[in-house]
């Protein structure tokens, strides 16, 4: 069994450990020992000295250099704000804008429109063949025999409206279309006499009888100036009645006579009505004679009576009458 033997440190040794606690010992000193003032700028590496580092308020505005800092140095908000410079020179215009959207229209209609908006209509007559492109069709073409939409129009060629029939430009009036109510004047007048007494019949000799009571004239039939006549004033057909109410007071008995209605017609003379009769006494008789005839604007029409009793005058109840019933 070995034995551990203690043994003296030789000198040698002895030397070294006390040269190795001077140096550790030094080193020490040194760290903790460093003379004031003795570190300088130069002694310090850039960016060992850090805001942890400083005591809070070390650095006052005395330590700091005039000009040192700039506005970099410092947080946003620390620096309190200038006056106002002047306004600059205005700048170029920047790029247009894309367009927005289309607002609502309001207000009054106007050109080949009626209403107002939003809910505006097209105005009557506006729509032509010229609003249609070229071989445009009805929508409703298939239906219609496929013609051309402007084929529906008024106007041009095409369909006529209201109330006419056919197509332009050679349309007709459409059937029932003409009442009372499209016309203006209708010439029609009623005449008799106030005195028919007075109004001699000589016998066996044609007679017009005259008139001076107007009951009735539209359109200036009668005039006082041809108390006998009653007188178109425009072309048409006519419907004429006479009355013819005969007093006799001698030689009535088997007497005969007529009552005629004798149109002058462009300067000649037509009888277009007649009615013949017997005396069978003395006293009034009443014949009435009705017939239709053309006339031309101032051709006239006269009542013509003719008896052969020996004396006999107009009664009261003798008239005449025309109306015009169509072209």
């Amino acid at each position: 069994m070995n034995r551990f033997v203690a043994r003296r440190p030789s000198p040698a040794m002895l030397v070294a450990l006390v040269a190795l606690f001077v140096a550790l010992g030094s080193g020490a000193y040194a760290a903790i020992s460093v003379p004031r003032n003795s570190v300088g700028t130069p002694q310090l590496k850039h960016g060992a000295v850090t805001g942890v580092a400083l005591h809070d308020n070390a650095v006052t505005s005395s330590k700091v250099k005039d000009g040192a800092l700039l506005t970099a140095d410092f947080r946003a908000g620390q620096l309190p704000a200038g006056a106002p410079g002047p306004q600059g020179p205005k700048g170029d215009s920047g790029a247009q804008g894309a367009q927005g959207p289309v607002g609502p229209a309001t207000g009054a209609a106007g050109g080949d429109l009626i209403g107002s908006f939003p809910n505006p209509a097209i105005a009557a007559g506006k729509v032509t063949t010229a609003d249609f492109a070229s071989g445009a069709t009805a929508p409703n073409a298939a239906e219609l025999g496929g013609f051309p939409a402007s084929s529906f129009l008024t106007g041009g060629d095409g369909i006529a409206g209201g109330d006419l029939a056919g197509t332009y430009g050679a349309p007709t009036i459409k059937n029932g279309a003409v009442g009372t109510a499209k016309f203006g004047t209708i010439p029609a007048a009623n005449v008799d006499s106030s005195d028919p007494s007075s109004v001699s019949l000589p016998t066996n000799t044609p007679t017009a009888l005259p008139w001076n009571i107007v009951e009735l004239d539209t359109d200036g039939i009668f005039s006082a100036t041809h108390p006998t006549r009653l007188t178109a004033p425009v072309a048409g057909t006519y419907l004429v009645t006479g009355v013819a109410d005969v007093a006799v007071t001698s030689g009535g008995a088997s007497a005969q006579g007529f009552v005629e209605l004798k149109a002058t017609v462009n300067g000649g003379v037509n009888y277009f009505a007649l009615e013949t009769f017997v005396f069978p006494a003395n006293g009034d008789f009443g014949h009435t004679v009705t017939g239709i005839v053309h006339l031309g604007a101032g051709d006239y029409v006269e009542e013509i009576v003719s008896q052969g009793a020996t004396t006999a005058t107009m009664a009261a109840f003798s008239s005449l009458s025309a109306s015009w019933v169509g072209p």
